[in-house]
């Protein structure tokens, strides 16, 4: 963090960044057993501002479908088997 940010309280790209990065995977989390019924098992998602932004069958092809829209704060995940059980 920069001087002008300590005195006028602005955060720095890096924290809004991390902000984002934050709110996509909260919005993940919440939204899994959606995209679950959506995407078959083993399909690569991308999440971004609350949505799914593009899909590809292995992590290759959905960089590629991305293209220019991928960042930092994009989450790409492997769509999960619904039936495995999360840790107790």
């Amino acid at each position: 963090m920069n001087l002008e940010n300590l005195l006028t309280g602005e955060k720095t790209g890096m924290q809004k960044m991390v902000e984002r990065l934050c709110e996509n995977r909260k919005w993940l989390d919440q939204n899994i057993d959606t995209i679950s019924d959506q995407y078959r098992v083993g399909t690569w998602v991308a999440v971004s501002d609350g949505k799914v932004i593009g899909h590809g069958d292995t992590s290759d092809d959905l960089k590629k479908a991305l293209g220019e829209n991928i960042s930092d704060e994009v989450i790409m995940v492997c769509v999960p088997d619904k039936d495995i059980p999360e840790p107790v």
